[in-house]
């Protein structure tokens, strides 16, 4: 197929459906009324407004949620956001299924015939550069989204969303550090459409300066966001990188996948299939060494962005501490169900290293550093050496303290897991019998243990 014929079948299924728009304007209706009886109640001034990609009419259909805020008067400060107007939306959904849930202040999601509805304080701020809370810029880029787009372009947001869900980059919370719905449709904005967009993110090459009002010169953007390779300069609120999140694994991602896409266009892009591959098979084949942390998150409550952000963190030393001890890692990973486990897994190239390791030590012609050298090491009979090498250093072969990852881990892994929250987990490290043990009982971790393994990404196959 070529490029029309694919997005327009892309865009069949994900254009919202007439019903779909029914339904959220009427749960629309029922949260304001009931806001507003609650604002009543209270005697408090307060402006109900529907935000979010589905006042921006750049949603995608079977994916319907509402973003709902109650804006307050500047005037008043945070604390009493946080206590007198969140109490009030509390009042408003007593008799609602919700769930209380924290970002820079408390927001509420309430469950409305199987839609979740965000509703969100925050202040009526007239200047989005002065904002008093991290939500208080969403209505001022609600109404500058929907001042640029045209309805062709609404759709092109969603081609745009859908590729970058397809490609694992859409996103800006910690677990993927990507594109959020907001950058996507200001990449529309800027370059008109889907394939327009693809077509210069192929050329891409940091740093990347994208400044749709014209607020600075390349060399002032680069100055205010240092060390960015994707800047793309807020038209509402010049002071801030919309792309801010963007890892670089995330940019290179998008980046590779144009490229393909537009050389090779497939509906894989938009609708990831793996093949069905024996997840089993391929560990006893590659020959390669998997080793895993196992956490028992449940009762700790942790908001997704502080748990992958400590997750992430504790990974990464992980990572570091094994790679420290001579192992060579050829991926890591986290997953999460987000309430009860998560799981990071590191795989080794070497399932046992050899029980002896060469330690170089000083040149010969520095004379202390050589006598503390041959002082340490000359009557050690655990070692072998010591002897001078070509270049003139010191060389012994020194016996190694831990020749598996599984031992290395099990034996340190309470200092390597030292963030906050997760510092209280029960934790216990799996060897590669107790991963194959864990993926037959949990299918979930089952199939992203099958993507890891499998590495490459369902738009390259």
């Amino acid at each position: 197929m070529n490029y029309k014929d694919i997005e327009k079948r892309v865009l069949e299924k994900i254009k919202p459906k007439p019903e779909e728009y029914e339904k959220g304007l009427r749960i629309y209706s029922i949260v304001k009324k009931e806001l507003e009886k609650s604002l009543e109640k209270n005697n408090i001034p307060g402006r109900i407004s529907l935000q979010g990609s589905f006042a921006k009419d750049t949603w995608i259909s079977g994916e319907l949620d509402l973003d709902v805020f109650v804006l307050f008067p500047e005037e008043y400060d945070k604390e009493w956001l946080e206590e007198v107007g969140f109490k009030i939306i509390l009042e408003a959904f007593q008799n609602y299924n919700y769930m209380i849930k924290y970002a820079a202040h408390p927001y509420l999601t309430v469950r409305i015939d199987n839609v979740d509805v965000d509703v969100v304080p925050a202040f009526d701020v007239s200047d989005p550069s002065r904002i008093k809370s991290a939500v208080d810029r969403t209505p001022h880029h609600t109404r500058y989204v929907k001042s640029k787009l045209t309805e062709e372009q609404k759709d092109q947001v969603r081609l745009l969303k859908k590729f970058m869900k397809g490609i694992g980059v859409y996103g800006a919370e910690i677990r993927v550090e990507g594109f959020s719905g907001y950058l996507v449709e200001l990449l529309i904005i800027y370059y008109t459409s889907f394939r327009k967009t693809l077509e210069n993110v192929a050329e891409w090459r940091p740093p990347i300066i994208i400044d749709i009002e014209g607020y600075y010169s390349p060399k002032e953007a680069l100055k205010k966001f240092k060390n960015k390779e994707l800047i793309v300069i807020d038209p509402v609120d010049p002071n801030r990188n919309v792309a801010a999140a963007v890892s670089r694994r995330s940019l290179a991602v998008f980046i590779a996948a144009s490229r393909r896409y537009l050389a090779k266009p497939s509906l894989s892009y938009f609708f990831p299939s793996y093949p069905n591959i024996n997840a089993f098979e391929i560990m006893s084949s590659r020959r390669t060494s998997l080793v895993a942390l196992l956490l028992d998150i449940s009762g700790l409550n942790l908001v997704p962005d502080i748990l992958w952000g400590e997750l992430k963190r504790t990974m990464k030393s992980i990572y570091k501490f094994i790679e420290n001890h001579d192992f060579k890692v050829v991926d890591y990973d986290a997953w999460s169900d987000e309430k009860d486990l998560a799981l990071i897994v590191v795989e080794v190239e070497e399932h046992t290293l050899p029980q002896y390791k060469l330690h170089v030590g000083p040149p010969i012609y520095n004379r202390d550093h050589s006598e503390r050298f041959l002082e340490k090491y000359l009557s050690d009979k655990q070692v072998y050496g010591p002897w001078i090498g070509e270049d003139g250093r010191w060389r012994i072969l020194k016996p190694r303290r831990y020749r598996r990852a599984y031992d290395l881990l099990r034996d340190n892994i309470e200092k390597l897991v030292n963030a906050p929250d997760l510092s209280r987990a029960t934790k216990r490290i799996l060897g590669e019998a107790e991963i194959l043990e864990l993926i037959r009982k949990n299918k979930e971790i089952l199939q992203w243990i099958k993507r890891f393994l499998y590495k490459k990404p369902s738009w390259l196959l």
